[in-house]
């Protein structure tokens, strides 16, 4: 909201309640529990402001985002509209009215809305990727590539708007080859912005054989009606009910168990997996059937393994000795709140570059802590924080000498570097649903340093960068066991021949355990 429309609210509010401390009050205790991710709490306080405020428009876009954060559409465009029509028109507002409306599966209301403000320079990069796919549908390719080509001069690094140029290219040029026997149709469904990078390598090989859609957009995706679905999160169980004859395909969204892993490729009837070992483990302890279980390699690290130069957002001297810090996102788990006041001494940093590169889902769930890790890296030219959340976290890794992390994935894909790594520990971990001690991220602590106290940190990275192959042996063990033969950066190449042995003439699919 602008500064006029900020007074003019605040009189508003000085009108109506006469207690404007209060609602700010409020205001300010609400958007604390946001940035925690504590969103329901965020909603009562809210809630309780809203009563004495109604027509405070900045208020309704608040609750509006709380809700849609948590994928409450119908909450969140009731409060959208509010704030729209007591002024607030801002790119934010339109652009997440367009995505509730998509959500709820309001087709014509929200290609009307969409079209109705695309003459809005502002409007962000979602709202052209919605027309896209919605002139797609019509069967408007040029309008749709068009839509496209300015999200992509709007936000070129959005991963969306990549996946929807891609798809309407492929799909563009089957279309043009005119014949009655199109291939077969692949989906890669994005539950997440930085799903991309890991989808991507599979795509790139897959998409000169097959008619290829990449969306986060399950409407776009159920209208291209798939023979076979790639996902990297545990979406299948839900999705098959509006897909039934699709087959599903996992390719997990990291390396580790956190009590997860199992639980979310059981949805789907076929399993990636980076080595033998791995297969064995997924038999001997998931009760998974070999048949439907895929040595392919881990497809986001194929570039890391064909030792591509992977160029990196941010300036860093050749020259320099680069710490990388990247925590996972995981309550219990992350060690945010343990590493934040350390990495603010500025002790970590000296004589050496350091990359800051959280979660993805940090950036929703852990805001309190990366707000202050940002505001120290704008002190430093020599500290960067990674602001794209989806962000692929690959040319970081090629560029770091040492990794700082916890129980994150990103731990077992440095192992293709064969570099120190620092695993810091949480001292709430024992406590969390998250925590697997037969995991891989605590079985095999030991090919780490591993680290309680985060007073001792500083040295033991200065130690680590003067020995850097201290644990190298282990490391080397590790890597064997988790990637085995699949390190030629050919995880693609190894999807594209399973599927070509796939049975597709099946009625329905079948799950990976039955």
């Amino acid at each position: 909201m602008d500064k006029k429309n900020d007074h003019i609210q605040q009189r508003i509010l000085s009108h109506e309640s006469g207690d404007e401390r209060e609602i700010f009050a409020l205001m300010k205790q609400g958007d604390n529990m946001m940035k925690q991710g504590r969103f329901q709490d965020a909603l009562t306080l809210y809630g309780k402001a809203l009563k004495k405020a109604p027509k405070f428009a900045a208020l309704r876009a608040r609750i509006a985002h709380a809700f849609f954060i948590q994928n409450d559409f119908h909450n969140a465009f009731r409060h959208y509209g509010s704030a729209y029509r007591l002024g607030i028109k801002s790119a934010d507002i339109i652009t997440n009215t367009a995505v509730c409306l998509d959500r709820l599966e309001m087709k014509k209301a929200c290609f009307d809305w969409v079209v109705g403000h695309l003459h809005i320079k502002e409007t962000l990069a979602k709202c052209n990727i919605i027309a896209a796919r919605h002139f797609h549908i019509n069967g408007e390719f040029e309008k749709a590539l068009f839509q496209c080509e300015l999200a992509l001069q709007k936000e070129p690094d959005n991963r969306y708007a990549k996946g929807t140029f891609e798809t309407l290219q492929n799909l563009k040029s089957f279309q043009a080859v005119g014949s009655n026997e199109l291939p077969l149709r692949i989906a890669f469904h994005l539950n997440e912005a930085f799903h991309y990078a890991i989808m991507k390598p599979i795509f790139d090989v897959l998409k000169a054989h097959y008619q290829i859609l990449i969306t986060e957009d399950f409407n776009w995706l159920r209208w291209f009606n798939p023979n076979v679905v790639f996902v990297a999160n545990a979406q299948a169980g839900n999705m098959r009910k509006h897909l039934p004859q699709s087959i599903f395909i996992y390719t997990r969204h990291g390396l580790i168990s956190k009590n997860f892993v199992y639980d979310a490729a059981q949805t789907c009837d076929y399993v990636c997996l980076p080595s033998e070992d791995t297969k064995s483990d997924f038999v001997d302890l998931g009760g998974f059937k070999p048949e439907r279980l895929w040595v392919t390699g881990y497809a986001q690290m194929d570039p890391l393994f064909r030792n591509e130069n992977l160029p990196i957002s941010v300036s860093i001297p050749s020259n320099s000795k680069c710490v990388l810090y990247a925590p996972t996102f995981t309550e219990g788990l992350s060690s945010l709140p343990q590493m934040t006041p350390i990495i603010e001494t500025g002790k970590l940093d000296e004589d050496r570059q350091l990359v800051i590169k959280p979660h993805p889902l940090s950036f929703r769930f852990q805001g309190i802590w990366l707000n202050r890790l940002r505001a120290y890296a704008a002190s430093k030219d020599n500290v960067h924080f990674i602001e794209d959340s989806a962000e692929d976290i690959m040319p970081y890794l090629a560029r770091a000498d040492i990794l700082i992390s916890d129980a994150s994935s990103v731990m077992f894909q440095y192992l293709a570097l064969d570099r120190p790594i620092v695993a810091v520990n949480n001292p709430e971990r024992f406590s969390t649903p998250r925590y697997d001690p037969d995991g891989i991220e605590w079985k095999w602590r030991d090919m780490t340093h591993e680290i309680e106290d985060v007073d001792d940190l500083v040295a033991l990275v200065a130690s680590c960068l003067k020995n850097p192959k201290e644990k190298q042996l282990l490391r080397a063990k590790y890597r064997k066991t988790l990637f085995g033969s699949c390190t030629d950066g050919q995880t693609g190449k190894r999807v594209l021949s399973y599927l070509r042995h796939l049975n597709l003439s099946e009625i329905g699919p079948k799950n990976a355990t039955s």
